[in-house]
């Protein structure tokens, strides 16, 4: 378990080398009504990371490691929004009275850090590293008024990651 937002695995290859599979998921629902509209947003949020461990020092129970990291995330937010209170019952309206917009999202992360675990009890580790990364992402919006147009957009990202953890050993 570890921030950010994890659950792996650390499967032990050898006495030097250890490889870290990681999941994270997050589901959000979000209501919103005002006098002109409601407005309905739901996104999910589906990572898988892996991570492999190499050991540079050991201390007695505390060890230093390096370690290079992949990661991958999938995002999804679907928003509705529902215009029809602003017109009165039976009324005509010249806009669509309700639009659904849906934007997909890919990121692709890549670098590296350098950490500390500790094990003090023998079922029990803590860990915390710091490292750099590279990310490439590219989002993608549909939208339900405009059928035919689908902007893509990309970005990359290069900067800082650290995380901590506990680490309960079976």
């Amino acid at each position: 378990m570890g921030y950010p937002t994890a659950v792996g695995v650390l499967w032990q290859v050898s006495d030097r080398v250890a490889i870290r599979p990681e999941f994270s998921w997050a589901q959000q629902s979000l209501d919103n009504e005002n006098g002109f509209a409601q407005t309905a947003v739901d996104s999910t949020g589906v990572s898988v990371a892996i991570s492999a461990l190499v050991r540079l020092r050991q201390w007695g129970p505390v060890r230093s490691y390096v370690a290079p990291r992949f990661e991958a995330t999938r995002t999804t937010v679907e928003t509705t929004v529902d215009l029809q209170s602003v017109f009165p019952p039976g009324f005509p309206s010249p806009l669509p009275t309700s639009q659904t917009t849906k934007v997909t999202g890919t990121a692709y992360e890549g670098g590296g850090s350098i950490g500390v675990q500790a094990s003090p009890a023998p079922h029990f580790g803590v860990f915390g590293e710091v490292g750099v990364m590279y990310a490439r992402n590219k989002t993608s919006d549909a939208s339900s008024t405009t059928p035919l147009s689908s902007p893509t957009t990309r970005a990359h990202t290069v900067g800082l990651r650290s995380a901590v953890g506990v680490i309960l050993f079976f």
